[in-house]
């Protein structure tokens, strides 16, 4: 179940169907350099952090494995 949950969700955006550029939620900045595609995968070309889903994405905000996975179950 947990590889099922989108990123879009956490971020709490509703369209999943194409890519989205949002400000990164990984460091500050001013401009969107974050980019969220629809096959749930994601790049920030600021701080170069990337990955495939939602496991990768708690991971990079600084969590734990077992922390990452505690913090998903909270979206099924």
């Amino acid at each position: 179940k947990i590889r099922e949950i989108r990123i879009h969700k956490i971020l709490g955006i509703d369209d999943t169907t194409r890519r989205v550029s949002i400000r990164c939620p990984m460091h500050g900045e001013k401009t969107p350099s974050f980019v969220l595609y629809p096959d749930n995968s994601f790049h920030c070309y600021g701080c170069k952090k990337n990955g495939r889903g939602a496991i990768d994405f708690v991971i990079q905000l600084g969590y734990s494995f077992k922390e990452a996975v505690d913090e998903l179950l909270k979206y099924i």
